[in-house]
């Protein structure tokens, strides 16, 4: 909850601490409050204050079920490369819109068509993604750092991933980019099954897998 600073309600000092322990959160996708609160309970349990020890776990079991439901798109700026995959006008064609750091780039467009085998296309897809993060680098004396800008961008992702039915797939770039999972989802966006309804992409988004591909 709001420490209401804008009212004197806290302090600078205790705002800041605030802040920081938010930004501790984020950075250790929740383990630095999840480890604090573990300890604190073990610690109520060693001193025998047994209803202290009962409350904290209610709170570590609240920040489980937060955690289940926490989307993939919640993650610091500076980490969020991702590429957005959309069906083209064209046939046979698969949009992509690329995100470094929450910088939405130019469109760019797989023309399935024009690839000659599967590896092909995958190495397009690498040479774009690449291509992508060195076009958008802070490092880059072409790129303005406009903090309105990248407000803008990341209007515009937040409200289509969070829009529901919402077409598309959406691949997060960890250590590396998922390139196969990607040539699957391409698959599935040139040929939809009727069948199945649309969802948003907070919704239904490819599963975590153990390595990355």
């Amino acid at each position: 909850m709001c420490l209401a600073p804008c009212f004197a309600g806290c302090t600078k000092e205790e705002y800041d601490a605030e802040v920081n322990r938010l930004v501790q959160f984020l950075d250790t996708n929740s383990l630095s409050l999840h480890d604090g609160l573990t300890r604190e309970r073990e610690a109520a349990s060693e001193q025998l204050d047994f209803e202290k020890a009962a409350a904290i776990h209610k709170k570590l079991e609240k920040l489980d079920d937060v955690l289940r439901g926490k989307p993939d798109l919640s993650r610091r700026i500076q980490g969020l490369d991702a590429v957005v995959l959309q069906p083209a006008v064209d046939t046979q064609t698969v949009a992509f819109f690329g995100v470094h750091a929450g910088r939405l780039t130019e469109p760019f467009f797989l023309r399935f068509g024009e690839t000659g085998k599967p590896t092909s296309a995958e190495e397009t897809i690498r040479d774009y993604l690449e291509g992508t993060v060195l076009a958008t680098s802070a490092t880059n004396p072409n790129v303005r750092q406009n903090a309105s800008e990248l407000g803008e961008h990341m209007g515009l992702l937040a409200r289509w991933f969070f829009s529901s039915p919402s077409e598309g797939e959406i691949f997060f770039r960890e250590k590396d980019w998922p390139y196969r999972r990607i040539l699957r989802a391409c698959s599935r966006l040139l040929n939809p099954k009727k069948d199945e309804p649309a969802q948003s992409p907070a919704e239904s988004k490819p599963q975590s897998e153990g390595a990355h591909e």
